[in-house]
């Protein structure tokens, strides 16, 4: 029987899909599992998880299976899977890695601590969103010395998670925090084409999520992509689910909202300071889009 770290839910079958599908980690409250898996059969089956994956290869090799293709793992590749994407390894030889299964929403950091780490947004939400719809796998190879820095981190987190220390819970969040740092800051150093331009998409990502983005037209957003106008249009509704001007003002809409609830901004406030020049259009699509009024929208004192 597993242990009560190691407890997940699996979802009901369903007749639309030939593989299980689990739920987010379930044990001792902590929205993580962490493990060092060895995979020594040839063969591991396809599955898929409510929640997000983080694999780091630290040894051996195999073929990474998803719905789309088949890819060669080797030491020091690093990618994440989410959205329940269905994967799983074929051909494994020694195949060792850290595997981290967590909640998103609850491990993640704030967007307003990693707005300036493109690689990021490149790692964690960019590059799994293009995975599942273009089919291309681009991720993150550390170097052999990049990877001997990282393997103590990993090592500590999961001491930490199973012998459960003192305070072994803010231990794990605080060390999964230097991971995602350390990661993103490495994917910014990386130098392949491939990861070139999933920086850059994901730079234009973090732009839209700053008052600075509002200002640039899709044509300069394209062209920090290096992509024709078209094409920018195209690879970034399928990564995001929405065209630019729409995600753009969604994005804006938020972060009003969230000036309203957490910093006391009065309504004419909110809406100059994400980019509307009169109250009252910020006060209409507000509403439109968000299903209440701004002045509604704020805490009763």
């Amino acid at each position: 029987m597993p242990s009560p770290k190691e407890r997940y839910l699996r979802l009901p079958a369903d007749p639309r899909r030939d593989f299980p599908a689990f739920g987010p980690p379930q044990g001792d409250g902590m929205p993580l599992i962490i493990n060092r898996a060895k995979l020594d059969t040839a063969n591991f089956f396809r599955h898929c998880h409510d929640g997000a994956e983080l694999f780091v290869v630290v040894g051996g090799e195999g073929l990474y299976l998803n719905q789309n293709q088949t890819v060669p793992l080797c030491v020091g590749d690093v990618f994440v899977v989410n959205d329940c994407q269905v994967h799983g390894f074929r051909n494994t030889r020694r195949l060792e890695m850290y595997n981290l299964l967590f909640e998103p929403q609850s491990l993640l950091p704030p967007l307003d601590l990693v707005g300036d780490l493109p690689g990021y947004y490149a790692l964690f939400h960019w590059e799994p969103r293009h995975r599942r719809e273009e089919g291309a796998f681009g991720h993150l190879r550390l170097s052999p010395e990049l990877l001997r820095g990282l393997e103590p981190l990993l090592a500590a987190m999961e001491r930490e998670y199973w012998d459960e220390p003192p305070g072994w819970r803010l231990a794990v969040k605080e060390l999964f925090w230097q991971l995602v740092l350390r990661l993103s800051r490495h994917y910014q150093d990386v130098t392949t084409p491939v990861s070139r331009a999933t920086v850059r998409m994901a730079e234009v990502l973090r732009l839209l999520e700053a008052e600075a983005g509002q200002a640039l037209s899709v044509t300069e957003l394209a062209a920090r992509t290096h992509l024709s106008v078209n094409q920018f249009r195209r690879v970034f509704r399928r990564a995001t689910g929405a065209a630019p001007g729409a995600y753009r003002l969604q994005r804006a809409l938020l972060r009003g909202a969230s000036l309203l609830r957490d910093h006391g901004a009065s309504v004419k406030e909110a809406a100059q300071a994400t980019g509307f020049h009169d109250a009252s259009h910020f006060t209409r699509l507000f509403r439109r889009h968000l299903g209440v009024k701004p002045s509604e929208y704020v805490p009763a004192p």
